[in-house]
C-alpha cells in the first residue's frame, strides 16, 4: 500500500503479487507478478496497481560486493 502523494494529486495504491524466490548457485532471484486473490479484493479508497513480470536479482561478485539488478514492469493505473 502506498500513500497519497502531491497533496492528493496522486491517489494511494495497493498491489497484490504472487512471488517466488530461488537460489541458483550464488545468485538470488525474486520474481513477482500481479494476481487476483479472494482474500485481497480491490479497496474502494485506493487504486489497484499491477506489476507485470518483475524481478530482483542479486549476484555475488566477491565476499564484499554484489550486483543488484531490478527489472520493473508496473502499471500504476
Amino acid at each position: 500500500l502506498t500513500s497519497e502523494q502531491a497533496h492528493g494529486v496522486v491517489a494511494k495504491r495497493d498491489f497484490v503479487n504472487l512471488t517466488v524466490k530461488r537460489f541458483i548457485d550464488d545468485v538470488a532471484v525474486l520474481g513477482a507478478q500481479a494476481c487476483l486473490h479472494p482474500n485481497a479484493p480491490p479497496k474502494d479508497n485506493c487504486v489497484r496497481g499491477e506489476n507485470g513480470p518483475t524481478a530482483y536479482i542479486i549476484e555475488k561478485i566477491d565476499n564484499s560486493n554484489s550486483k543488484f539488478t531490478w527489472i520493473l514492469n508496473v502499471d500504476l493505473k
